[in-house]
């Protein structure tokens, strides 16, 4: 009898493991889980260093090797859902659009409210010429931010491609409302009157447009107001005002010549329009040659 107490004493009461056991067993498994922890943040460390190498050589204009820093960050840490964004965006600029795509897919199954990644899809989408996926995705984005703007000229832009006009005009006058109202609010706004300037633009308002381009150029750098002017070139000339059209491309010479291919065209049918060829023969060279450079 003592024999059997001695045997069931050391086996402890029941099938129960001796305290000590109890205890070692939960300290493996929470250094366990530690060491998970640990890992897991220094492999999203990794991944933040392999996407700013990758930001890093995109600013370079390496792109492709940013594509494959962007693709290291991934592997690491593939909920980033930032990372999927700039490889799309790089991969778009490539001419890669069906990967772009997928990128941003991944980016919106990551974080389907996110607005960037629904915005950027429908940017892609629509310079595809898919517009009517382009104009779910806007419509996603606007649910969203009703009051985002260039979401709503854009959306106005895809209704006059696809013959629904008098539904874009109500876009472009939703947007106009939003921008004149942060004008109101803030008149030294640029990006208001630079968005107020490129919906007046898409609804053929050119005289308005070019007034809305006149401030950004008023209160933004040459750089900046590089748009602007390449812009006022398009609308005069589109009316007719072939000389102030003229001066507004040599405005974008001016400002960035090795960049001014298309002003250089523009011009050049500026010139064609008023009978100056031999000018106009001119400049479409120098459009020509920086084209090939």
């Amino acid at each position: 009898m003592k024999e059997r107490i001695g045997r069931v004493g050391a086996r402890g009461t029941g099938n129960k493991p001796p305290k000590f056991a109890v205890r070692a067993r939960f300290a493996l498994v929470m250094i366990a889980l530690v060491i998970l922890c640990v890992s897991a943040v220094a492999q999203e460390m990794i991944a933040e260093d392999w996407y700013k190498k990758g930001q890093e050589l995109e600013r370079k204009g390496s792109y492709e090797e940013a594509v494959k820093a962007y693709d290291k960050a991934i592997e690491l840490n593939p909920k980033d859902i930032m990372v999927w964004l700039s490889k799309g965006i790089i991969l778009s600029g490539l001419e890669q659009h069906n990967e772009s795509i997928e990128a941003y897919e991944t980016a919106i199954e990551i974080d389907p409210k996110s607005i960037q990644a629904w915005g950027t899809m429908a940017d892609e989408l629509y310079h595809l010429g898919r517009y009517n996926e382009s104009l779910n995705a806007y419509n996603r984005v606007l649910q969203m931010d009703p009051h985002m703007a260039r979401a709503w000229v854009e959306k106005g832009d895809i209704l006059n491609k696809t013959g629904r006009h008098e539904e874009a005009i109500k876009a472009f006058n939703k947007a106009l409302e939003i921008y004149d109202n942060t004008i109101q609010e803030n008149p030294e706004d640029i990006i208001a009157w630079q968005g107020k300037g490129i919906t007046l633009e898409k609804m053929g308002r050119y005289e308005e447009a070019i007034k809305s381009y006149d401030k950004v150029i008023e209160m933004s750098s040459p750089d900046y107001a590089l748009g602007a002017w390449t812009a006022k070139g398009d609308m005069f000339k589109a009316i007719g005002k072939y000389e102030e059209s003229i001066k507004a491309y040599n405005k974008v010479i001016e400002i960035a010549p090795k960049e001014a291919s298309y002003a250089w065209e523009g011009k050049g049918l500026a010139l064609e329009a008023l009978g100056r060829n031999s000018e106009a023969n001119a400049a479409f060279s120098e459009a020509k040659m920086l084209m090939h450079r």
